[in-house]
């Protein structure tokens, strides 16, 4: 498809190579602001729904027609009704969503100019409100030049769209001459959960009108002709539902693999179509779903299609180290009082070469009524709970002055003797705990990569903030991936470049930025990439800090390690984004660990955070 069928600004968020059957939720990003000019928005699903359409339209027919994206008036020459009636249901559609957005604010326009006059509406208002008209009408715009493409009168459009809203509201399209029930509005794709010889199993037809004196029936056009249906016979299908892949059948027998609340297991399912990405469309009782190949089973319980994850080693030849999670649990027992944990010496203590290597603590058990157990009780994070396979590196006496205090670490026997000394009686003890969470992998977390997010999206760049955690299927993948556009979080199913790779670098030589040091952030310029530092070892960006002169290193292109110069500094006012409204804050907090300020709304308690340095997020107060 190409870019040139969206205007800049408007993109579609399709769902990434990594995600299952049910995807889910994007995490939603945390500024939540209150509203200084309240009005209905624009809806960017319809907008992103006619261009998506318009583009599959493109993709299906190019070769076909011999089309030429450059060319405006692409669409003309193809011949099929079908399809291109689809796009001109959803061009009607985005119209009547401005016409929802729009009205009232021509309505109220006339009033808030008199209150503005009167200096009674604050400048932020009547700039909300402008801001608001602007919107409407590049939208507009938008909407004309589409018309025109489509050989639809311009002022027709946005006539008939109004004429729509008055008698429907804002859930038109529902019918032409003849309104369609609702729920099944005109241009709605759908399956017919019968089959015959002209509407085989799996074919997708377009709901063309209601039917004359029919109240529940639609008339559908499918690839061999035009018939009416009960809605009770249709089963609704998204714009990109296709024909399946090879070896997949319309009306083939399938199981799932997996099993949950819709679909049993075991249960059998009737192949009704495929997606341009390679999934298969599957009709169960309880309705359709996508899924994978290797998802997918033949009746009997066979494999129709090998998984080609299941080639790919589960760990990458140039993985180094096993991820871990370190804490410093403190545990305050009673004078006396025992640990409760089964403890087995690492290595064990026969073992051949032990004293000449570092050596810690196994956690083999949580023994009940233990002060351990007590003290899980107590954890609401269930991270923070001491479980079997964790190691113990280091013990420190807290009850001496802090001044005074020693980690006691590498020597198993003597972390033990202080654990136990004269019977228990030391508290309360510090833990330093590291717990392994999987296999050796190439990424860390915080580590800048990029994630193969599927042929709609392509590669992009995002920030790895958990390994080794279950995916809906319940299994473990080794990377959670939070893009940096869109905002939104993905899963690699395997530490493999197919699916996730190293970024390119985002700073140069000359570059300034702030590093991370002792006691906080620095500004510094980078000096050299790739570059070995005093212990050999290989890092993205050497330093030279502007304070000291001296120079440090960044072991990752991470925000952890290194960032941009923010353009704000604490103390700051601004105006933050929270539901798409700007309202004045003030900065708190920068260079946080997940976001780049913390600001506090004016006139609240409430604090906002913006995760990215930009006019999306946070802009100077005016």
């Amino acid at each position: 498809s190409s870019p040139a069928f969206r205007p800049a600004g408007s993109t579609a968020v399709m769902g990434n190579l990594c995600s299952r059957r049910k995807t889910e939720d994007p995490e939603k990003l945390n500024l939540l602001l209150k509203e200084e000019f309240s009005w209905n928005g624009l809806r960017q699903d319809r907008i992103d729904m006619y261009y998506n359409a318009k583009e599959k339209l493109f993709d299906e027919y190019h070769e076909k027609y011999k089309l030429d994206p450059e060319d405006p008036g692409w669409l003309n020459k193809v011949a099929e009704p079908e399809p291109k009636e689809v796009v001109k249901t959803l061009l009607m559609r985005r119209a009547v969503a401005l016409v929802h957005a729009l009205m009232p604010l021509e309505e109220e326009k006339p009033t808030l100019l008199k209150l503005k006059q009167k200096s009674i509406v604050s400048d932020g208002k009547w700039n909300a409100f402008q801001e608001a008209e602007g919107e409407c009408h590049s939208e507009l715009a938008a909407i004309k030049a589409e018309a025109q493409l489509l050989n639809i009168p311009q002022q027709a459009v946005i006539s008939t769209a109004v004429q729509f809203y008055k008698s429907h509201g804002l859930d038109w399209p529902e019918g032409g001459d003849i309104p369609c029930p609702k729920g099944m509005p005109r241009g709605t794709k759908v399956t017919w959960t019968g089959s015959d010889n002209d509407v085989p199993s799996g074919s997708i037809g377009v709901v063309l009108s209601g039917v004359q004196n029919e109240a529940d029936k639609v008339k559908v056009q499918f690839p061999k002709g035009a018939w009416s249906f009960s809605v009770r016979e249709l089963i609704t299908v998204s714009d990109d539902v296709c024909d399946p892949p090879e070896p997949f059948k319309n009306g083939m027998k399938v199981k799932w693999v997996g099993s949950d609340e819709d679909i049993p297991a075991g249960e059998v399912g009737e192949v009704v179509g495929g997606f341009p990405d390679g999934r298969i469309r599957v009709k169960f009782a309880k309705g359709a779903w996508a899924f994978s190949g290797p998802e997918l089973l033949n009746e009997d319980g066979s494999v129709i299609v090998k998984d080609p994850r299941d080639e790919i080693p589960t760990i990458h030849p140039d993985a180094t180290s096993a991820p871990v999670f370190q804490m410093e649990v403190t545990l305050n027992r009673q004078k006396g009082q025992r640990m409760g944990l089964a403890l087995n010496h690492e290595p064990p203590l026969d073992a051949p070469g032990r004293d000449s290597q570092p050596s810690a603590l196994m956690i083999s058990q949580v023994i009940n009524g233990g002060y351990a157990a007590e003290y899980n009780e107590g954890q609401k994070d269930p991270d923070r709970r001491l479980k079997p396979g964790d190691r113990v590196l280091a013990v420190v006496d807290a009850s001496v002055p802090k001044e005074a205090r020693k980690p006691v670490g590498g020597d198993s026997k003597a972390m033990l003797e202080v654990i136990t000394r004269d019977g228990n009686a030391v508290t309360p003890l510090v833990f330093i705990v590291v717990r392994p969470l999987g296999p050796p992998l190439r990424f860390k977390m915080g580590q800048r990569v990029l994630a193969n997010c599927g042929a709609e999206m392509g590669w992009k760049a995002g920030i790895v903030v958990r390994v080794w955690e279950e995916n809906q299927q319940k299994e473990r993948v080794p990377y959670v991936i939070q893009l940096e556009r869109p905002p939104q979080i993905v899963m690699a199913p395997k530490d493999h470049d197919q699916y996730v790779k190293i970024a390119p670098l985002r700073f140069a030589i000359g570059d300034d930025v702030m590093c991370r040091r002792e006691g906080g952030w620095h500004k510094g310029t980078i000096v050299k990439t790739n570059d070995k530092g005093p212990d050999g070892e290989e890092n993205a960006y050497r330093i030279k800090v502007e304070a000291t002169g001296k120079d440090c290193w960044a072991p990752a292109d991470s925000n952890a390690f290194i960032r941009a110069i923010l353009r704000f500094n604490k103390g700051d006012k601004v105006l933050a984004n929270v539901d798409h409204k700007f309202v004045p804050g003030i900065i708190e907090e920068t260079y946080g660990p997940n976001f780049c300020y913390g600001i506090k709304l004016e006139g609240e308690e409430k604090r906002v955070t913006a995760p990215f340095d930009d006019d999306v997020f946070v802009k100077a107060a005016e």
